[in-house]
């Protein structure tokens, strides 16, 4: 191929002069290399991942492999988008959240500082006043993030566990990522006003739960992506934030005083924007052309 961009308007078939002189050439029946973008041939290939043309050519261009862990059994998820959803219905819950806080029943309306994200999935408000239009909504917001979290999540557990010097560790969060999703998704759906002792239980535990996965991947991608170490940074970075926030839990100021509530409620709007912003970019990572990990299992 020529040097400079590559000819995004011709495709030459796999296995003939693109790949002829390039080694590992026989890598093509286990379905390492790409030439290019036509769906029955990704189909043959196992790889249930559409790039566009442009993309393919590139990657084949500068000899990069497609690793297709992320894909396997899935279609792509644009996550942002529904990351987007989810953060829009809990705004419209905030908005029609009547008002009222631990401290202060008679306040009006969702206070930043007062209320806590899961105020908005009380059936009944603080100061008296229904709230199902906003409990459903903050409901939806919490389980669509955690579909989509934990779907994504797995797939980095899936390959992980294909790497020999990851599989334990991958093993080991195999066993804690549906726990943790369980535990959000029990959040979403005990209200406060209704089993107060139960919610902050499963709270708790979701946190620490997942505190414990993400440290369990934190190693697994040192194991495995070490080609991919900003990879590993946003796994380590989620993990000591939430390991410092269980921490906080445990230590941090009672919620008897109007200063311990409202230092409560900033680090628990600290730590969720924290723990989805970097779900987000790990999430939309699993999509793109980046080189094949050592050490992986062929297909």
């Amino acid at each position: 191929m020529p040097s400079g961009a590559p000819d995004h308007d011709r495709a030459e078939p796999l296995g003939q002069s693109v790949l002829a002189d390039r080694p590992g050439n026989n890598a093509l029946d286990r379905g390492h290399y790409l030439a290019d973008g036509r769906s029955a041939e990704l189909r043959e290939l196992g790889l249930r991942f559409y790039f566009t043309r442009p993309e393919l050519s590139e990657a084949l261009h500068r000899n990069v492999h497609l690793d297709p862990f992320a894909m396997r059994g899935t279609e792509p998820v644009h996550v942002p988008s529904f990351v987007g959803v989810a953060v829009a219905f809990a705004a419209a819950a905030g908005i029609c959240y009547p008002g009222g806080t631990l401290l202060t029943r008679s306040s009006a309306g969702y206070s930043l500082t007062e209320n806590f994200l899961s105020d908005l999935g009380m059936t009944v408000a603080y100061n008296g006043r229904p709230n199902m239009l906003g409990a459903m909504l903050f409901t939806l917001s919490l389980l669509l993030l955690v579909v989509v979290f934990g779907r994504s999540i797995l797939g980095f557990v899936r390959h992980y566990r294909g790497v020999p010097r990851a599989r334990a560790w991958a093993v080991a969060a195999a066993v804690l990522v549906p726990l943790a999703c369980a535990a959000f998704a029990a959040v979403a759906v005990t209200p406060e006003n209704r089993v107060m002792d139960l919610h902050v239980d499963v709270t708790v535990l979701a946190w620490r739960v997942s505190a414990g996965a993400t440290c369990l991947l934190t190693v697994a991608s040192v194991q495995a992506d070490s080609r991919m170490r900003r990879r590993t940074v946003a796994w380590g970075t989620l993990a000591i934030a939430l390991g410092i926030y269980v921490l906080y839990l445990a230590v941090g100021p009672a919620l008897i005083t109007i200063d311990g509530l409202r230092a409560q409620v900033l680090a628990q709007k600290i730590i969720a924007a924290t723990a989805v912003s970097i779900l987000t970019y790990l999430s939309a990572d699993q999509y793109r052309v980046r080189p094949l990990q050592s050490g992986i299992a062929a297909t």
